[in-house]
């Protein structure tokens, strides 16, 4: 059985540790500790920070380098100092167990050795002590140790209590603490073994929790190093004792000991109290809250305007309403900040950004911080600044894109090609289509030749006196290209897609299987794979690209598909925009109606193959 309750307390102190933990890995050098309302219409936060931005912050912090967001706007009347540099005193209420299993246990023995190292340099601190069983008896709070050493030789002549309640003396422990301490500079110390305690409804230790967290008393606790059940106790209430006992601790932001050595007692607490003393303490006027409704609370550290630090988001529970606490909080920034913006320290600022899908509204990456988006892509040679493309800096000619050089630090605009060769490319190229489209319609039909076909899909019906020519032929790829028409190419450069599937990027690497590589920075290795079938089905699908690609304005979801027709125009990140040709597509039907091809003399074969539509110009390596 005892194997059990152990395995129960180990859990919940791995999970007490697992959620101290979580909460970290979200802050950014500053960490919320406590955060409470001490008065009605005030919060306080207790924050520490991490050893770089502590030492920058200073023995003396400003209360302008610091904004405490309040959900959606700043906190007003916001000051800041040291918790232990506001001469005041840190009171420490001493809580201690009176029951039979404690002091005729390893506890009592090492309590009162470890209780005097500690309180002896307490100096100008308070001390108080309460000793508790089922009922409690509270001494005087005394300021340095000399009183308080006399209270704790006292104990020793009281009687020991037959059972036990920790929330009772938690009760009266956070009670006193409340009373005679200053907000920031509260705490209880508890020693026990959590053994011959009495049945405790559920709900009240909850209740002790809220009432520690809304009063900003921190609570440490120091139980024996053997963890084992105290004879006598049932096992049952030995495990909601320390379970909560481990719960108050995380969500006050106290101490957790374990010893049978009186020293290490000692130093452990003596450790936390100089690390409590160097907390941050901001105190603000409450706004934006409702009566008993939980407010959202963040911290930022911003000298000069610039944020260095924050800390993760987190709530208090429920504030001390004030009239007024419902007031809106003022916005730092005069005017709204644009969706890739954010108001820091009163200015709007460009967030920070890895990548174009990071920045919202549309706006661009650049140099990790977003920008105004621009309305067209940008040419290879520029780059997209405040919502207009502008040249960019470079250092040398091969980061201005083709045809453009790096000149004074500034890449130039790339110079248009010869109008001639492009008069003259245009030509050749209408010759070579003429004469391809004069030998199709000048070749012979070929004798009936019946092959399995090549894919699942039937051959389209054709008339009879034309089987002899169309039944067998196998369709190769149709003659389609991606021709370029802004962005980082000359627009009407062009790319024939020769095969069933083309691979486009920027990699080099022979092992990415790039088909058409295009170098600029803002395409990715394999950035996008067009799909070309025999019937004429062009699909394009992005491959996990960084940048983006786009359909038609629509950006696509990685590994997502999306069927293309001619005049369709896709765009790989902002720098390139390609639309789909196919010569021959959209000719007019002139092939006349199978009853009028039949009532044709059918002596001569060549008749239907004349009047046949113009087929697409093909590729002979493509079949």
């Amino acid at each position: 059985m005892e194997a059990g309750v152990k395995a129960a307390v180990a859990l919940a102190l791995v999970l007490g540790a697992a959620t101290a933990a979580a909460q970290p890995s979200q802050d950014g050098g500053l960490h919320v500790e406590t955060v409470s309302s001490p008065s009605p219409g005030s919060i306080q936060v207790l924050l520490s920070a991490d050893p770089k931005h502590d030492k920058t912050i200073g023995a003396n912090p400003k209360p302008t380098d610091f904004t405490m967001w309040l959900g959606g706007g700043a906190a007003p009347n916001l000051a800041i100092a040291r918790n232990g540099g506001r001469g005041k005193p840190l009171t420490t209420v001493i809580l201690l167990d009176e029951s039979a299993s404690y002091k005729s246990g390893e506890g009592a023995r090492v309590a009162l050795p470890a209780i005097f190292e500690y309180g002896k340099d307490a100096g100008s601190d308070e001390l108080a002590l309460v000793v508790f069983s089922l009922d409690v008896k509270a001494f005087p709070v005394h300021v340095g140790p000399a009183d308080f050493m006399a209270d704790l030789q006292s104990v020793g002549k009281r009687k020991p209590g037959q059972a036990t309640s920790v929330t009772i003396g938690l009760a009266a422990g956070i009670a006193l603490a409340a009373k005679e301490g200053e907000p920031g500079l509260r705490e209880i110390v508890v020693f026990t073994d959590a053994g011959d305690e009495a049945d405790v409804d559920k709900t009240v230790w909850a209740k002790i929790i809220t009432q520690a967290k809304e009063a900003g008393v921190r609570i440490s606790v120091v139980l024996p190093t053997d963890d084992k059940k105290p004879r006598g106790t049932k096992h049952e209430f030995w495990v909601t004792t320390t379970t909560n006992l481990n719960r108050i601790v995380t969500e006050t932001a106290g101490t957790y000991l374990t010893s049978n050595d009186p020293t290490a007692i000692a130093n452990g607490l003596r450790d936390a109290r100089a690390k409590v003393k160097n907390w941050l303490v901001l105190d603000a006027k409450l706004c934006g809250a409702r009566s008993n409704q939980p407010v959202d609370v963040r911290v930022e550290y911003v000298p000069g305007a610039k944020r260095e630090a924050w800390s993760a988001g987190t709530q208090l529970a429920a504030a001390a309403w004030a009239p007024g606490s419902d007031a809106p909080c003022p916005s730092l920034c005069k005017t709204p900040c644009d969706p890739w913006a954010e108001c820091i320290a009163g200015t709007c600022q460009p967030r920070a950004c890895t990548s174009d899908g990071a920045c919202p509204g549309g706006a661009v990456c650049i140099g990790g911080k977003c920008d105004k988006p621009c309305s067209e892509a940008c040419g290879a040679w520029q780059e997209c600044k405040g919502g207009a493309c502008v040249a960019r800096t470079c250092a040398g000619d091969e980061s201005c894109g083709p045809g453009s050089m790096c000149k004074d630090g500034t890449c130039t605009p790339p110079k248009a090609k010869s109008s001639m060769l492009i008069w003259l490319l245009a030509g050749a190229g209408a010759l070579l289509l003429i004469a391809a489209l004069f030998v199709l319609l000048r070749k012979k039909p070929q004798p009936e030749i019946i092959p399995a076909p090549l894919a699942p899909e039937p051959l389209p019906e054709a008339p009879l006196v034309e089987k002899a020519q169309t039944a067998v032929e196998l369709d190769p790829l149709p003659e389609t290209h991606l021709v370029a028409m802004g962005g980082w190419a000359t627009p009407g450069e062009r790319w024939r897609l020769h095969k069933r599937k083309t691979v486009a990027g920027g990699s080099d690497d022979p092992a990415d299987g790039v088909d058409l590589r295009f170098t600029v920075k803002q395409i990715s290795g394999r950035h996008a794979q067009f799909e070309l079938f025999p019937s004429g089905d062009l699909w394009v699908s992005d491959l996990g690209s960084s940048n983006g690609t786009f359909v038609n304005g629509r950006r696509l979801k990685e590994k997502e598909r999306a069927k293309l027709v001619v005049g369709d125009q896709i765009k790989l990140s902002q720098n390139l925009i390609l639309v789909v040709e196919r010569p021959g597509e959209g000719a007019v039907d002139d092939e006349p109606a199978p009853a009028k091809v039949e009532a044709a003399a059918p002596a001569e074969a060549e008749t239907p193959v004349k009047k046949q539509k113009p087929k697409t110009k093909f590729d002979p390596g493509n079949r």
